[in-house]
């Protein structure tokens, strides 16, 4: 009887840690990857975003308060692949890059990061978040584990219904220019030739020859819509305006997400935004 007694006791007294455990402290580089981990773990995670929403990430300083942040976290994602390789410099021993594994485009710039603008790459990314929490906290391996199976589920359903959308863009008008090349991934996926001004990072410099170059392509393509973004200079965009007779279109998000009262606030929200402004554009 004292027995059953003492483990009813113990069982109580785990149950009773376990229920105000700390959440699991999780740093993310940029904030489409934030959104991601804080999709699997709700509030059993505290997410810290190093480059936030409207934020430049290809090339960021680490501050004080992300240092700080990293001194505290248990578990840092990021994308890697070339793309925010900056994070290393923190040299936290739980580094975890989402890209590792994925098929990645491979260019002649190199191996191309911009994965999150193929959907069905994320299905697969975030399958190592939840690995990755269910091995730091093991008691909610199975609240994890449905987490993720219900987020696979709406990124498929967005995945479907933007395959939808896009079948309304007739083949030949599936052309459109970009300032820099973030966005063939999605085009891949979706049938849609994507002619970038400048490389992967859109700190490159366009040399005048290059931009000779993409003007004669346009022209020999019959390109018709232009895409800005928001982290870019739309300078070069609004000159081919005029030399190449294009249509400027609004702002596509590219690496990052939006302030919680913009039209891409959630990396979903992003995706369906970003699918909107192009079949939009495209079909213009």
């Amino acid at each position: 009887m004292m027995l059953l007694r003492f483990v009813m006791i113990a069982w109580l007294c785990l149950g009773s840690l376990n229920l105000y455990a700390e959440p699991l402290k999780v740093v993310a580089s940029f904030s489409i990857i934030a959104d991601w981990a804080k999709q699997i773990g709700v509030d059993k995670v505290q997410v810290q975003s190093m480059a936030g929403a409207d934020a430049e990430s290809h090339d960021y300083p680490l501050r004080p308060q992300d240092m700080r942040n990293l001194k505290q976290a248990q578990l840092v994602l990021y994308a890697g692949a070339g793309f925010d390789d900056w994070v290393k410099r923190s040299g936290h021993p739980q580094l975890v890059a989402l890209s590792q594994g994925l098929a990645l485009r491979k260019t002649n710039a190199g191996t191309d990061p911009h994965f999150w603008h193929d959907i069905r790459l994320v299905q697969q990314a975030v399958v190592a978040i939840a690995q990755h929490y269910s091995r730091l906290d093991p008691a909610n391996t199975a609240y994890y584990q449905q987490r993720l199976k219900q987020y696979q589920q709406e990124l498929k359903s967005t995945e479907l219904w933007a395959v939808q959308q896009m079948q309304s863009v007739p083949a030949l008008r599936r052309k459109m220019l970009t300032a820099h090349d973030a966005f063939a991934y999605l085009g891949v996926h979706h049938g849609i030739t994507v002619i970038a001004l400048q490389g992967q990072n859109h700190h490159s410099e366009l040399r005048p020859q290059q931009l000779v170059a993409v003007i004669q392509r346009i022209r020999k393509e019959n390109i018709h819509a232009a895409f800005l973004e928001t982290l870019t200079n739309p300078k070069l965009l609004q000159q081919l305006k005029n030399e190449a007779n294009i249509q400027i279109n609004p702002p596509l998000y590219a690496d990052a997400l939006s302030r919680p009262q913009g039209p891409a606030a959630s990396y979903l929200a992003l995706y369906r935004y970003n699918v909107q402004i192009i079949v939009k554009g495209l079909r213009h």
